[in-house]
């Protein structure tokens, strides 16, 4: 026998072997899906016993899958909604982005209730807020224009941008009416005819100068104005004071005329 014969002949042995370890464990732990002994006719082993669990959880089936059906189509309606919700604020960015513009519809704002302050939901699709057709500008007037696009106002800035730098063109460029000076060149010189000859400085400078100035009088008379009129105060006081004197004078000298006292002799 060759040695290929008997390698073939060992491997028949051990798989017989294997199968026959598996027919005993089939053998040994089979499932009892037997009839019952005891009672001839009727059901026993595994299969009673999960026949009983079955008609156990029967009862909860109904409601459970009841519950389910409920949740699962509750679910698929908020989806859809969800989804048109999506599709329709997609669409009022779109429009309050790009295609607000006059002629045609304005931008549109949420409707808020003027009771609760909170935005009022569409009465034909209650997931969906109320849109204001006409949104105006915010301000105190209250014929306010209406709000468009950013696209719009952003041409608009364009276009105002454009016909500032053309107005600098104009002004940097020379006209013939001003002896072939541009408008800029041309008022520098009448600006610099206004200047002091001497000083060099303009009418704006002395402007500025004397609104300086005035600041500071205004400033030193709130700090002399209570010097003032503690000055008066006094000033009063010491006229008074000097009619007292005069009064105790007179007295005094008619003192001296009825006594007959030589004023000299007192003054000594």
């Amino acid at each position: 026998m060759t040695f290929l014969g008997k390698l073939f002949v060992m491997a028949n042995v051990g798989i017989s072997l294997i199968m026959a370890f598996v027919a005993f464990g089939l053998y040994a732990n089979g499932v009892d899906w037997g009839y019952d002994v005891a009672k001839p006719g009727t059901q026993g082993g595994v299969w009673k016993v999960r026949d009983a669990e079955i008609k156990e959880l029967q009862p909860a089936q109904y409601p459970t899958e009841t519950a389910w059906k409920t949740a699962r189509k509750s679910l698929w309606t908020a989806e859809e909604q969800r989804r048109d919700a999506r599709q329709f604020y997609v669409a009022e960015l779109e429009h309050n982005r790009y295609k607000a513009e006059p002629g045609k519809d304005a931008a549109r704002s949420i409707a808020v209730d003027e009771k609760t302050f909170r935005p009022r939901p569409d009465d034909r699709k209650r997931h969906l807020l109320e849109m204001n057709k006409d949104t105006k500008v915010r301000g105190k007037d209250a014929e306010a224009d209406s709000l468009y696009s950013r696209v719009y106002y952003v041409k608009q800035l364009a276009a105002l941008q454009e016909a500032n730098l053309r107005l600098l063109d104009e002004l940097q460029r020379d006209s013939p009416d001003y002896d072939k000076k541009g408008w800029y060149a041309k008022d520098v010189a009448l600006t610099k005819e206004m200047f002091d000859k001497e000083t060099g400085v303009g009418l704006r400078t002395y402007i500025d100068d004397e609104r300086e100035k005035r600041k500071g009088l205004e400033e030193e008379l709130r700090v002399v104005r209570p010097l003032y009129v503690n000055t008066g105060i006094e000033a009063a006081l010491s006229r008074k004071r000097l009619e007292s004197l005069k009064v105790q004078i007179k007295g005094l000298n008619e003192y001296v005329k009825k006594r007959g006292m030589d004023v000299e002799l007192t003054k000594r």
